[in-house]
């Protein structure tokens, strides 16, 4: 999995290096840090070990590897920028989540639970990719702000459904509360940044959408398992995160 999402980094770097010579100079392969072949030969690299690796595990994993690989080539060189490429963007990463279930999945795939989970997760990063669009844009589009904000709103709820059509239990019930919770307030900061839009306050809301990601796993894991403490290790998660986030941009 780290191969195939860091080699779509790279690639994604790879295919903005003409655009980001004009607009983002700073960046590694415009600005000469990193040169344009050792770029590809590191993106190469990277995407042959997670396509390896999937192979050794066995069938159904190497099918969904080739599968990411072939949509994350396609957002960067073919659809990125439009309404399809935000769907496309949000295989690569439902993709990715099925990857880690794939040890117990035969092909065709048959376990309900990860694959609808996946399929909700493409939705979100869907309509968070929509919502990210205009980050980079001079002129920002409400509408697109607002289309990332009903998909992502959508998966929520699928989400929300997920854990109510599990047996009730005490876990499901508190997870259940929580994410409503979370989600609610998230929305709220979503929809204010819609009202009044500029590329700073767009850019936060990228980020809180992708922070999220964290403690809404975590507690889709708790309502949809009842695994506490696995819940609590991906929770964890956030400190790293929230400090990397500082020394990096999320985008």
């Amino acid at each position: 999995t780290t191969g195939l999402y860091l080699s779509g980094m790279v690639f994604n770097d790879i295919a903005d290096r003409r655009t980001d010579l004009r607009e983002r100079p700073g960046r590694p392969i415009p600005s000469g840090r990193v040169s344009l072949r050792v770029a590809i030969l590191l993106s190469l690299s990277l995407l042959s070990l997670g396509l390896i690796s999937s192979a050794v595990v066995g069938k159904s994993s190497v099918v969904l590897g080739l599968l990411i690989a072939i949509a994350a080539q396609s957002y960067n060189f073919l659809v990125k920028g439009s309404l399809f490429g935000c769907f496309v963007m949000g295989l690569c990463r439902g993709g990715n989540l099925l990857l880690g279930a794939s040890t117990g999945l035969s092909w065709p795939l048959s376990d309900a639970l990860p694959v609808s989970v996946a399929i909700v997760y493409t939705l979100y990063v869907a309509g968070l990719t929509w919502f990210a669009m205009p980050e980079a844009e001079a002129t920002i589009r409400k509408q697109e702000l607002l289309g990332g904000i009903y998909f992502t709103t959508g998966a929520r709820i699928l989400w929300g459904l997920q854990i109510l059509t599990r047996p009730l239990s005490l876990s499901a019930g508190a997870a259940f509360a929580l994410l409503v919770t979370i989600w609610i307030r998230s929305v709220k900061r979503l929809l204010g940044i819609a009202k009044a839009p500029n590329a700073n306050s767009v850019q936060q809301g990228v980020r809180s959408l992708l922070l999220v990601i964290l403690p809404q796993h975590a507690l889709l894991l708790l309502g949809l398992r009842g695994d506490y403490w696995g819940a609590l290790v991906i929770l964890l998660m956030i400190i790293p995160a929230r400090r990397l986030s500082r020394l990096m941009a999320i985008t």
